[in-house]
């Protein structure tokens, strides 16, 4: 069938703005039809008035470069549905961009968008999959990290649903491939916010495998002390629930909203942490400072200097703020004054409750004692150099 050039459209699926067309294969295809006057047959699907071919974009760029609009293209027509357009714009980005990340990426991302549009299948979820290997289009972030089950639990998706589907699958064990595992991650963490796609322009499997590795340890790190506050929160609320009394429901529920808070302070500083080691490592890798080797070294440097520099940086003022705090901590008017009136009707206080403050205190006591014993080996040894210095200048 002839096709003007001006008809023609890219495969549906491809995003052209995301996969750059490679210049020295453009001006190859020209070079060849000038030579032989030839361009080779393509296919293509009718879509209304339009075609569109699901591969040769290449193809595409040099006719429309070389070509007027209304000058016509050869091209053999087929019934394709949007299954093997999918399929075979895969196959294609596989053959010309080999071992990129950013195309691994692309392609994964293009896959779970139309599966979530309807637009494609994917194999159905056997009943007892691992709940934490499950995600749900459009999304990329496992069901286990999603508190409520959205409307998109309709397109559940796990890596094998989607290797099965594009043919990427390890040998006789039919296991999805480690570049899925590592795009839908990389997929994750961009809709996180902690990266994004220029992260992983110019990288190679193998180097965004690592990437999103060493990134997720340092979210994955605060996020276990997250879920650790999150469960002290749960067991203060239980015993607000349980309190007898408005004073022990009172404290209890206040220390359900320090630990929530903490939760959420530790979440929040696992992906800043992330996000730094992320764009670091990717900026070092493009820039050929950090080799594949020492990925993992560099990450856990970048965040040890970090915490270090936050602590020199605030250590003085936080010492200052130290000792005015502990004078003012049992000495300050209001709580001198709510400490002596509680003390004068103590006999009219839960013995359960008193049980409390007075453990509370004891603890004030031991904390108290073992960070002052710490500040210790510092001041002796200031002793030691003053009084050193006083005999030399006897």
């Amino acid at each position: 069938m002839k096709v003007k050039v001006k008809n023609i459209r890219p495969n549906p699926f491809r995003k052209i703005e995301r996969y750059p067309i490679r210049e020295e294969k453009v001006e190859a295809l020209i070079k060849s039809f000038e030579a032989t006057g030839i361009w080779p047959v393509i296919l293509g699907r009718q879509v209304g008035s339009y075609i569109e071919i699901p591969f040769g974009h290449h193809r595409k760029t040099a006719w429309e470069r070389l070509l007027k609009p209304n000058d016509e293209i050869e091209i053999t027509i087929r019934d394709f549905s949007d299954t093997e357009m999918l399929k075979m714009m895969s196959h294609e980005n596989m053959e010309e961009w080999g071992t990129s990340a950013i195309v691994e990426i692309e392609t994964i991302a293009a896959v779970v968008e139309a599966y979530a549009e309807g637009k494609i299948e994917l194999n159905g979820i056997p009943e007892r999959t691992n709940r934490a290997l499950v995600r749900y289009a459009p999304s990329f972030i496992p069901a286990s990290s999603t508190s409520t089950l959205r409307e998109e639990v309709r397109h559940p998706y796990t890596q094998q649903s989607i290797a099965n589907f594009l043919g990427w699958t390890k040998g006789k064990s039919g296991d999805p491939q480690t570049k899925i595992g590592t795009s839908l991650n990389a997929l994750q963490l961009i809709e996180e916010g902690i990266l994004n796609l220029s992260h992983f322009e110019g990288l190679k499997t193998k180097e965004a495998e690592e990437l999103v590795r060493e990134t997720r340890i340092r979210k994955e790190q605060r996020e276990a002390e997250a879920k650790e506050s999150e469960v002290r929160a749960r067991e203060a609320e239980k015993r607000a629930k349980d309190a007898e009394t408005y004073q022990a429901r009172k404290v209890a529920e206040e220390q359900q909203a320090y630990h929530a808070q903490q939760a959420e302070k530790k979440r929040r500083k696992g992906k800043e942490e992330a996000s730094k080691v992320g764009s670091h490592l990717s900026r070092g890798i493009k820039e050929g400072s950090i080799a594949i080797k020492d990925i993992k070294n560099q990450a856990e440097k970048q965040v040890g200097l970090e915490r270090k520099e936050r602590q020199l940086r605030n250590i003085n003022s936080a010492a200052r703020d130290l000792v005015k705090k502990l004078d003012e901590l049992l000495e300050s008017d209001k709580l001198s004054f709510r400490i002596k009136a509680i003390i004068v009707d103590v006999d009219h206080i839960d013995g359960g409750l008193c049980d409390v403050i007075v453990e509370s205190f004891g603890s004030l006591i031991k904390r108290a004692e073992s960070f002052s014993k710490r500040f210790e080996p510092r001041t002796e040894l200031k002793k030691v150099i003053s009084e050193t210095k006083l005999l030399k200048d006897g």
